[in-house]
């Protein structure tokens, strides 16, 4: 996609106000992702203009149990997945995780450290390149209630994860997760 040029006015899109408008050269409009209405226009914005998507995701434990989400939306819609999503602009890895886990699963975690770095390429069942950088973390307090774009939530036994899991990366997240809790439980205890 070809940016003709970018402009700051008041228009109107679907109904909606948009502070930033971009018209690209097949004429079409779209919302700057960071404005007010980013939430209806950013995934059709970073799929036209060929953009990596950056988001989180967090493997939470609470003992030896894990916290899963059924994913309400795309991409993945109807699969069970690690709670998380895009980082808002200005927002920093850890903000990013900790808002999205309270937002689909209403819990608070503690970090422990990060996992790896994912990367999802354009497929059908996905809208676009996501690069997820995801992290460990314990379930600090409250109750698990799904919210947000999460149809679901959970916490399931490690070996019940591991088979509701959907995508081999997240199961290898997964993996990797438990011994890096394990690792750090290890550092902690000595």
């Amino acid at each position: 996609m070809v940016v003709e040029h970018i402009h700051k006015s008041w228009h109107r899109y679907n109904g909606l106000v948009c502070s930033l408008v971009v018209h690209n050269d097949a004429g079409h409009l779209y919302c700057c992702p960071v404005a007010s209405c980013h939430k209806y226009l950013y995934s059709d914005f970073m799929k036209n203009t060929g953009m990596i998507k950056p988001s989180v995701g967090a493997i939470v434990f609470k003992g030896p149990d894990v916290l899963l989400i059924k994913r309400g939306n795309a991409p993945l819609k109807g699969r069970w997945s690690i709670p998380g999503g895009k980082i808002e602009f200005g927002e920093t890895l850890e903000a990013a995780l900790r808002r999205e886990v309270r937002e689909e699963t209403g819990i608070e975690v503690e970090l422990v450290g990060l996992i790896n770095v994912f990367e999802a390429l354009p497929q059908e069942d996905r809208d676009g390149h996501y690069l997820m950088v995801d992290y460990v973390a314990r379930w600090a307090s409250g109750d698990v209630v799904a919210g947000d774009d999460a149809d679901a939530a959970e916490f399931v036994s490690f070996s019940e994860a591991l088979d509701r899991l959907s995508w081999d990366k997240t199961r290898t997240a997964l993996q990797q997760a438990k011994q890096a809790l394990e690792k750090a439980e290890e550092r902690e205890g000595a």
